[in-house]
C-alpha cells in the first residue's frame, strides 16, 4: 500500500491519497485522477503508477517539468522512500508500506489523558497526519482536536518534527505552543487537549528538548556535534597519556640512544605537531561560529534587541538544523516580538481613547505568564480598569437620552467597558438595553 501526501507552496497539506495498485494521471484538468489546480501545472502533467509493489512517476511532456529531490527527470523514475517530488507549486511525498515497513516503528505516542490514557499509538510512517478526520493517518476523536490538526514528520536522520496545521486549539510541545518544532524522546506533546509522551524505542532515550521557562537556560546553544568533539578530545588525551605511561613503565628494555645519523631526524619529529585535516578545521570553525552566534543571541535577548537576537539564533539553526535550543529560542523570540507589538499598539490606542481595543491587546499578553512583557501589560491593564468607572459615569446619562448621538456614544463606551472587563454582567445588560433603545429610535 502507498500513501500520497500533497503539500502546497506554503507547506500546508492540500490532500492525501491511499492506494495499492493502479495508474493515476496528475494534472490541472478536471479529468485528472489527482488534480493540482495551478497555472504552472500542465493539463496532463505526469503519470504515477505501480508495478510489482514499486511506485514510478513519468513526465508526460509538461511545460515546467517534474523534479525528484531537486533534479528534473526526463524518463520513467522509480520513487524511493522519502523522495520529494515537485510538480508546479506542489510537493508530493509518497510512502510505501511493505512487510518490513509494517514492523518498523519510528516512535510511539503514549496517551496520558482523556480517552487516550494508557493507549499506545505507533508511528510507522515518515509523514503522519494527526486529527479528528478519517482521512488522517492517526485519528483521534475529541472535540478539542481539529479535523486535520497536526503533522508529525520523520526526516532521513530519524529526527522528528511536529507541525501545527492551523488548528483551532493549537499544538504544544512541553507546554509551549508551537508552529513547527523538533521533538525528542520523553517530550510531552499536546494535540488540542489530548496529551502524549513521545517514546522513541530505537534511540534508547535521545536527549529531550524539554522546555525551560527561563531563557537563560538556553545556554550557549551548543549542538550535539560540538559535544561530540569534546568527548573525542577527552578520549584522545586519555589515549595519549596511556601511551606515555606504557612507554615509561611498560617496556622492560631500556630505550637505546639515537645514533648520530638519526639525531636530527628524531629532533625534527619531536618538534613537529600533527596537523589537522581540512575537514576537522572546518568542523571546529563551524562549532566556534555556532557558539559565537548563540552567545550573541542570548546577550541580545537579555537586552530585548529582538530583531538582532532572532537573526543570531536563526544563524545557529542554519548551521545546526537539529539544534533544539536554537529552535526554542526562535519560537520564544518571535512570541515576544508579537507581544512587544501588542504592547505598543495598546499604548497608541490608549492615547486615542480606544480603551476597549487596548484592553484586548493587553489581555492577549496576560494570557502568557512567562512573557517578558507580562508586568508591563498588567500595569497598563490596571490603568484601564481605573478608567472603567469614569467611562460608566459618562455612559449612563447618555444611555437614558433619546438623542441618537448620545445613544451611539453610550453604546461605544459600554463596548469599551465590556472589553476592559468581560466578566461585568451589569455592563452586558446596559449594552443590550442601549442597543434596543437605538433600534427603537431608528438611529442610523
Amino acid at each position: 500500500m502507498f500513501t500520497l501526501i500533497i503539500e502546497d507552496k506554503h507547506g500546508s497539506v492540500a490532500d492525501e491519497y491511499t492506494f495499492e495498485d493502479g495508474e493515476f494521471l496528475i494534472g490541472r484538468s478536471q479529468s485528472a485522477d489527482i488534480i493540482l489546480p495551478s497555472d504552472n501545472v500542465s493539463r496532463r502533467h505526469s503519470r504515477l503508477y505501480t508495478v510489482d509493489g514499486k511506485c514510478y512517476i513519468e513526465d508526460l511532456g509538461s511545460s515546467n517539468g517534474v523534479f525528484v529531490n531537486g533534479r528534473r527527470i526526463h524518463e520513467v523514475f522509480q520513487i524511493q522512500r522519502s523522495a520529494q517530488i515537485k510538480v508546479g507549486d506542489y510537493y508530493l511525498h509518497i510512502e510505501g508500506a511493505n512487510e518490513d515497513d509494517e514492523e518498523r516503528v519510528y516512535c510511539q505516542l503514549l496517551g496520558q489523558n482523556l480517552g487516550f490514557s494508557d493507549q499506545v499509538f505507533k508511528i510507522q510512517r515518515t509523514v503522519t497526519l494527526i486529527g479528528r478526520g478519517k482521512d488522517c493517518s492517526l485519528t483521534l476523536i475529541d472535540p478539542s482536536i481539529s479535523r486535520i490538526h497536526a503533522k508529525l514528520t520523520v526526516d532521513r536522520n530519524r529526527s522528528m518534527v511536529l507541525e501545527d496545521l492551523k488548528s483551532s486549539n493549537g499544538t504544544f510541545s512541553n507546554n509551549e505552543r508551537i508552529e513547527v518544532a523538533s521533538v525528542g524522546h520523553r517530550d510531552v506533546i499536546r494535540i488540542g487537549n489530548a496529551e502524549f509522551i513521545v517514546d522513541i524505542p530505537e534511540t534508547g532515550g535521545r536527549a529531550s528538548s524539554a522546555v525551560v521557562a527561563d531563557y537563560e537556560d538556553w545556554g550557549d546553544g551548543g549542538s550535539g556535534r560540538s559535544g561530540l568533539w569534546i568527548v573525542m578530545g577527552i578520549v584522545g588525551v586519555m589515549l595519549a597519556l596511556g601511551a606515555i605511561v606504557f612507554a615509561i613503565v611498560g617496556s622492560p628494555d631500556p630505550v637505546p640512544a639515537p645514533s648520530e645519523g638519526t639525531a636530527d631526524a628524531v629532533q625534527a619529529d619531536a618538534q613537529s605537531e600533527p596537523t589537522k585535516s581540512k575537514e576537522d578545521q572546518e568542523r571546529e570553525a563551524e562549532a566556534d561560529e555556532i557558539k559565537y552566534h548563540a552567545a550573541e543571541g542570548l546577550k541580545l535577548v537579555k537586552k530585548k534587541k529582538w530583531t538582532r537576537a532572532l537573526k543570531s539564533w536563526q544563524r545557529v539553526k542554519e548551521l545546526d538544523p537539529l539544534n533544539l535550543k536554537a529552535q526554542k529560542a526562535i519560537n520564544q523570540v518571535k512570541t515576544w516580538i508579537g507581544h512587544k507589538k501588542l504592547l505598543d499598539d495598546a499604548g497608541l490606542q490608549e492615547k486615542k481613547k480606544q480603551y476597549g481595543p487596548a484592553a484586548k491587546n493587553l489581555r492577549e499578553i496576560l494570557a502568557d505568564k512567562s512573557s517578558v512583557y507580562y508586568d508591563d501589560a498588567e500595569t497598563k491593564m490596571k490603568t484601564l480598569m481605573e478608567m472603567k468607572g469614569l467611562l460608566q459615569m459618562q455612559a449612563d446619562p447618555k444611555s437614558q437620552s433619546k438623542s441618537c448621538p448620545d445613544l451611539q456614544a453610550a453604546l461605544a463606551m459600554y463596548r469599551d467597558i465590556q472589553l476592559i472587563d468581560p466578566r461585568d454582567e451589569a455592563i452586558a445588560d446596559r449594552l443590550k438595553k442601549t442597543e434596543a433603545a437605538l433600534a427603537k429610535a431608528k438611529c442610523k
